[in-house]
């Protein structure tokens, strides 16, 4: 196996083993796997490499950890600013308006 994909499976082994101890604790739905949470990280990972979605990243990570955590206090305080009005953020993935 080369090195990147043991870094691909320790990775993917302690996130697993994190969102199950969420579950357990009731901070995380019980409805989702590590697949899952791994496949919601791959967006958010893809959203930061597009600048005409850059101003929407923090909002996005926001709804993101709403969607999976379940404890109030769990949450991250997500950025409140405010979403850009279409086409403002510049051209989207079609070379058109966001």
């Amino acid at each position: 196996m080369c090195p990147r994909a043991a870094r691909s499976c320790a990775a993917r082994a302690s996130g697993k083993r994190l969102l199950t101890r969420a579950q357990d604790e009731g901070v995380a739905r019980g409805d989702i796997d590590a697949t899952d949470l791994f496949a919601l990280a791959g967006a958010l990972a893809w959203l930061g490499d597009q600048p005409a979605l850059a101003p929407r990243v923090d909002r996005l990570f926001g709804v993101v950890t709403d969607a999976v955590l379940t404890a109030p206090a769990a949450r991250p305080q997500a950025s409140q600013a405010p979403v850009p009005a279409r086409g403002a953020a510049g051209p989207g993935p079609c070379g058109r308006g966001s």
